[in-house]
Order: C-alpha cells, then sequence, then structure tokens
C-alpha cells in the first residue's frame, strides 16, 4: 500500500499549477486523483508529489508552506515571467515553455550562489557595448563584434556562443529529446531574459546549428537593447524590435562587405545555399540578409522563402517517421544543453568539495554519477 503525505496545502497545489498554466484536465494526466487532492478529499503518495514537483516546476517542500516562497512565485521572482505572462502572448500559455523559463532562471540564480567564493569575483561581470535603442543595427553590430573579438570571421554556433558566454550571458539550448526542456512543436525560435549581471539567452533546439547562430545573435540584440523577448517563428519579423534584431545578427554574421563580395551572377536557391554555407548560417538567413540588402525584391523572398520552410518542414516529417538513428551521447548532450559557462561553474563547486558528485549528477539531470565524470572530460 503507497504511503500518503501529511500535511500537504492544497491552496499551495493550486496556486503552483496556476502560475505555471496548467489546467486540471493537464495534470490529470499524470496525477489522475489531481482533482480530489486539490480538493482536500485525498491525500498525495509519495510518488505523486515528485509528479507535481516536476509538472510545477517547484521542489516538493514548496506544497507544505503556508504561501508560496518568494523565490518559486515566478511572476514576481522572474521579471520576464511577469511581463510575459501580462502581454497576452499564446506561447507563454503554454507550461512546458513556463517551466523552461521558470528552470533555466534557476540555473542562472544557483550559477551566481555557486560562484560566490570563487576567487574571481569578477566572473560573471563584463564590460558590454553601450547600445542606445535608436543606434542602427549595423553600427551596433560593429560594436559587438569589437567587444566580442572573435580570432577570425565565419564562426560556428557552439564558437559564437563560447565568446558570448566569455563575456557574461548564460546561453542555454533546449533538449531535442523528450524531457522538461523539449519544446521543439513550439512556435518559437529563442527567449532573452534581460538581467544586468549574468543575463539569459534560451535555444530552441529544434532548429540546424547554422539557424542556431542567427536567432542567438537575435537574442543577443535583445540584450544588448536591456530587454525581454519571445521570438517565434514567423518568417519575416514585421515589429520594428524584431526587425531591428534581425538585423543586428545579420550584420554580425553576415557583414555587408562580405556579402556582395560574394552575390551571384543568379541567384536561386542553390547558390543562396552556397553563400550560406561559406558564412556559416542557414539558407534562411542568408535569403534574409539578401532582403535586407535589397539584393532580392519581396515577391523573390516570399517565393524563396516558402520553399525553404516547406523544405525544413519536409526535413522534420523525414526525421519524425526515420527509425534508429545514431546512439545517444548522454555526456554530450548535458554540455551542449548547460554550455561551458554553466558547467564549469558547477565543477569547480565540486572540485572545492562545496557540493558532492550525487548533487553534481542531479544538477545536471544525470542519472549515474559515472556520466558526470564522462561531462567534466568532455571540458
Amino acid at each position: 500500500m503507497a504511503h500518503r503525505v501529511e500535511g500537504i496545502n492544497p491552496t499551495i497545489l493550486i496556486q503552483c499549477r496556476e502560475q505555471i498554466g496548467l489546467t486540471l484536465s493537464e495534470v490529470e494526466a499524470k496525477v489522475p486523483k489531481i482533482r480530489d487532492i486539490e480538493h482536500g478529499e485525498l491525500k498525495p503518495t509519495f510518488k505523486q508529489i515528485d509528479a507535481l514537483s516536476a509538472l510545477y516546476s517547484v521542489p516538493r517542500w514548496v506544497f507544505i508552506s503556508d504561501e508560496i516562497p518568494a523565490e518559486y512565485r515566478f511572476d514576481r521572482a522572474i521579471p520576464a515571467f511577469r511581463q510575459f505572462s501580462h502581454s497576452g502572448t499564446a506561447t507563454f500559455g503554454d507550461a512546458r515553455l513556463r517551466r523552461v523559463v521558470a528552470r533555466v532562471e534557476r540555473y542562472r540564480q544557483l550559477m551566481l550562489d555557486l560562484s560566490e567564493d570563487v576567487e574571481d569575483s569578477g566572473i560573471f561581470e563584463t564590460d558590454p557595448p553601450m547600445i542606445d535603442k535608436s543606434e542602427p543595427a549595423d553600427q551596433a553590430a560593429r560594436k559587438t563584434i569589437e567587444w566580442l573579438a572573435p580570432p577570425r570571421p565565419h564562426l560556428g554556433f557552439e564558437e559564437w556562443r563560447e565568446l558570448i558566454e566569455q563575456r557574461g550571458v548564460f546561453v542555454f539550448v533546449t533538449s531535442k529529446y523528450r524531457g522538461w526542456s523539449n519544446i521543439d512543436d513550439l512556435n518559437l525560435r529563442g527567449v532573452s531574459l534581460y538581467h544586468d549581471q549574468l543575463p539569459v539567452i534560451i535555444i530552441n533546439d529544434s532548429d540546424a546549428k547554422k539557424a542556431q547562430s542567427f536567432t542567438l545573435f537575435h537574442e543577443l540584440g535583445h540584450i544588448l537593447r536591456r530587454e525581454n523577448a519571445l521570438d517565434k517563428w514567423d518568417g519575416e519579423s514585421s515589429r520594428t524590435i524584431e526587425r531591428w534584431c534581425d538585423a543586428f545578427a545579420g550584420s554580425v554574421l553576415m557583414p555587408v562587405s562580405g556579402v556582395l563580395a560574394a552575390v551571384p551572377a543568379r541567384i536561386d536557391l542553390d547558390s543562396i545555399n552556397r553563400v550560406a554555407r561559406s558564412f556559416k548560417v542557414s539558407s534562411y538567413a542568408m535569403l534574409v540578409r539578401f532582403l535586407q540588402l535589397g539584393i532580392v525584391n519581396r515577391g523573390s523572398f516570399y517565393r524563396m522563402q516558402n520553399a525553404i520552410l516547406e523544405d525544413y518542414a519536409q526535413q522534420k516529417l523525414r526525421l519524425s517517421r526515420s527509425e534508429g538513428g545514431p546512439t545517444r551521447n548522454v555526456p554530450k548532450e548535458v554540455l551542449t544543453q548547460f554550455g561551458r559557462m554553466f558547467t564549469s561553474v558547477v565543477f569547480q563547486a565540486y572540485n572545492d568539495r562545496e557540493i558532492g558528485l550525487h548533487k553534481t549528477s542531479t544538477i545536471l539531470g544525470l542519472k549515474r554519477p559515472s556520466q558526470a565524470m564522462e561531462v567534466r572530460a568532455l571540458l
């Protein structure tokens, strides 16, 4: 017989469910007796409490509190959470995205907490370029390139990410596999969460790495403008701010002089693909850049955009129908998801004996401590 948990506060359960954006019907898929539990007619089992903790993105002890502790009242503890909730954005109504934002914000705070005793107290202190919101995107891009100081032009996603993290920005990549951070089917490119210290960028891993480079700099544009933002995959951006961030990303990754020198005599999808590969960006990003620079007109842009999006949809369909695939490399997936900044801070705390191996594994979402050691070997 399953043991029941005493002292659970039904009101807190309801508040935690509502703030994460879940309906009773949605929770019932994981905890069938949730209605009775919320009404105080049934005490939950430990297994049910674990399930609710994961669904609501709060630790189990919150459920016995008289009120939700301040750090887990997301609309107060996370400014962007409050902004997105009040914006009426349908995408943020999805509980999966709310969980991702809440959890990644906790990882950010964990980094700050773990690094308090590190000798280099300025680990997350940066001197970002001063970007005025009225400043032209190409001018802001030149300042940013000087700030990041890339060793060469045309870097890949992971190289750009590492440079940006070295400047004190936490970049988190969602997982394409099942789990709390899988949001592949959401209409979302990325999220920017501005903080004076250690701002956050979340990248949806449903896109190819070359496409993620563009999203990375689009979100960095928001961060440098000191903005929170949710950016959806809606084709051409219409809002002025989004057009500015697209132009900023294009100017960093595809500078005007380089693109103009690479323009082919005949412009079609094949030639755009070739130019995109030379810049290590996606074909769509290069097409957008061609439109920004007046190399293609809007009619050609929309025609080729539709072809690119259709090809992308077909690729995803073929992938979903395929069987097997490469063997998963969990330690590498963890490093890809959390990035070198977060992972290095966690292992520095482990090396300093601030946390044990079990805690290290738990933070990284690993079931076996041996996998944590494999992650450390990749650093």
